[in-house]
Order: C-alpha cells, then sequence, then structure tokens
C-alpha cells in the first residue's frame, strides 16, 4: 500500500488504468493534434479570398490591380526600358 512519504510525496498511483508511459504518449499526441489545427485554422483564414467577377465586376478589376506583380506595366510596354 502506498502511504505519504517524506514531504509528503505519494507513491503507487495510476492513472485512470493507463501507464504513466502511455499517458504522456496520448498527451503528446493531442497536443500535436491541437497544434495542428490551430496552425491549420490560422493559414486558412489569413488568405484573401479574390471577389465573384460576376457580381462585383469592380471589386474584381480592384482586386486584380492589387495583386499584380512588381514591373506588371513596364512588361506590357511595346518598349521597354533596356
Amino acid at each position: 500500500m502506498a502511504g505519504p512519504k517524506k514531504g509528503g510525496e505519494v507513491t503507487g498511483i495510476k492513472l485512470g488504468g493507463f501507464g504513466g508511459g502511455a499517458y504522456l504518449w496520448v498527451m503528446k499526441k493531442s497536443l500535436l493534434l491541437l497544434l495542428f489545427a490551430a496552425c491549420a485554422s490560422l493559414s486558412l483564414t489569413s488568405c484573401e479570398q479574390a471577389p465573384d467577377a460576376e457580381k462585383d465586376p469592380n471589386a474584381d478589376a480592384a482586386y486584380k490591380r492589387s495583386h499584380r506583380a512588381d514591373g506588371y506595366r513596364e512588361a506590357q510596354r511595346s518598349n521597354p526600358a533596356q
């Protein structure tokens, strides 16, 4: 029978039928799953969705203008600067 030791410690307690190693393994996997879900949620909500061109053509055009690559206008000229 487990009794108090020096300093009030108690030994020999099982954690809900699991051994210590199994309990830690379950906790690690649960925390990893929680961390993965949080990262996935943040990455999915941080993406800006393009507006629907059929519902609002002006918003679609503005979105496309704001997301053009650098030097787009320069590349579209017939006589680009050399």
